[in-house]
């Protein structure tokens, strides 16, 4: 009874790292464009320094919950009719370079709270350039991995609805263009999604927990 609670709690870890990433990027989103100079840069961070240190810790938090739901995924893509296990640790992997994003634009964020009394204005302007883009790169590179790996999982084993595969499957090719930012919010939605229906089947009785049956994705 415990692993079957604990099998349905896992996968909700999502819903908590989709809630504590929004909320950390939306405090984080308040910090000022680096073309504003310096010592704007500093102020800002001296007159915000609680905001901005509890954006950090949400989204350091946020990173841990990513990881542990990629975890959860692994698992329950794992339960399908079909052998995924590379697709589904494909996934996995992805899920984690997801996860070092934020841990980056937190990192970057301390370090400007912490240290704003005794920055240079110079040194403040390039570790905020940093905060405002480089944390974005494994994210997505993460996103188009863990989306594609799971879309083809989800495809050929059918532990999940084949149209939850297809809508990975076109999120993931998305992340992989320069259009990659139009697929960040609807990414963390599936994510929300996944989480609650790897849950519910996770908690349903065993005669119910059948896999969704799916066509084999082309090879």
């Amino acid at each position: 009874m415990r692993s079957s609670k604990g099998a349905a709690l896992a996968p909700l870890t999502g819903i908590v790292a989709v809630g504590l990433l929004i909320a950390g990027l939306i405090l984080s989103s308040k910090s000022p464009d680096t073309r504003e100079g310096g010592q704007k840069i500093l102020d800002f961070y001296v007159d915000n320094d609680s905001e901005q240190t509890a954006s950090a810790i949400l989204l350091t938090y946020g990173s841990l919950f990513l990881a542990l739901f990629a975890g959860a995924l692994r698992s329950g893509l794992r339960r399908g009719q079909n052998d995924v296990e590379g697709p589904a640790t494909l996934a996995f992997g992805g899920g984690l370079v997801m996860a070092v994003g934020p841990l980056i634009l937190a990192g970057a964020t301390l370090a400007l709270t912490q240290n704003s009394d005794t920055l240079d204005p110079s040194a403040a302007e390039a570790i905020n350039a940093l905060n405002d883009g480089i944390w974005i790169t494994p994210f997505l590179v993460g996103q188009s991995v863990l989306l594609l790996a799971s879309g083809v999982a989800i495809l050929r084993g059918g532990a999940l609805p084949s149209w939850l595969g297809w809508v990975a499957v076109v999120l993931g090719v998305v992340s992989a263009t320069p259009a990659s930012l139009l697929a960040f919010d609807v990414t963390l939605l599936w994510i929300a999604v996944v989480a609650i229906m790897l849950s519910r089947r996770a908690s349903a009785p065993a005669g119910d927990q059948a896999p969704t049956a799916a066509p084999a994705a082309p090879s």
